[in-house]
């Protein structure tokens, strides 16, 4: 008996405290995990919140190697909204900066003040120790000019990820440098007399490797003091 009456008055007791808590989490505000601006919604979802966010544009300008690429970009709150090509006179180049231009601009714009603004002074840099969301530079050390893209999506506070195409004279294109896929490691620096490449690994270990026939990474072991 004593059993049965603990079996019918335990939801009595417990069911206040779940009326309770159910109440207090529906009249919670919403929270916004990602601050200020809203995210974008997934296509079908346009919510007011993500319509009514200030429209702000952007225009870039890539130069390397002859090759020219320009791009205007959109943003809604923080969110990149739209990369549409203006003017490019290499296939391939406008290829790459359509296809990575989700995770190199997916940053917003530095001033949040910002309508329209020429980007490129800012984002686009000849020198990779300066930094920037774009690098023109010679990585492999064969002379010409070579693609660097950060991919934000995939960069921290403590270590930047960055995409390399190589530039082929030949065919006047570019092509993949998987170089963290071969190193284990980020692109840190460039050592130009040396024609070697510093680069980080994910654990803060830095790691040197030696550029030789444009793209035979072999790394450089320090010897070991007795």
């Amino acid at each position: 008996m004593n059993l049965l009456r603990r079996s019918f008055l335990r939801p009595v007791v417990l069911l206040p405290g779940f009326v309770v808590v159910f109440l207090a989490a529906c009249n919670e505000e919403p929270k916004k995990p990602f601050g200020h601006w809203p995210v974008k919604p997934p296509p079908g979802v346009q919510q007011a919140a993500y319509i009514d966010a200030p429209v702000r544009r952007g225009r870039v300008r890539v130069a390397l190697n002859g090759d020219v690429w320009e791009g205007a970009l959109q943003y809604r709150g923080a969110e990149l909204d739209s990369l549409r090509t203006i003017r490019c006179n290499n296939e391939r180049l406008g290829q790459i900066m359509e296809a990575e231009g989700k995770a190199c601009f997916a940053l917003p714009l530095f001033d949040e003040t910002d309508s329209v603004a020429d980007l490129t002074e800012r984002w686009v840099s000849g020198d990779f120790e300066e930094g920037g969301r774009i690098v023109t530079e010679d990585v492999n050390f064969d002379g010409h000019k070579d693609l660097v893209l950060l991919n934000s999506l995939q960069s921290s506070l403590s270590q930047r990820s960055y995409h390399i195409w190589l530039y082929d004279k030949g065919s006047k294109s570019y092509f993949y440098w998987d170089v963290a896929g071969r190193t284990g490691g980020e692109l840190l620096a460039r050592e130009k007399s040396r024609k070697e490449l510093l680069v980080a690994t994910s654990d803060s270990e830095t790691k040197v490797f030696r550029v030789s026939a444009d793209t035979v990474l072999q790394e450089v072991v320090a010897p070991k003091q007795l």
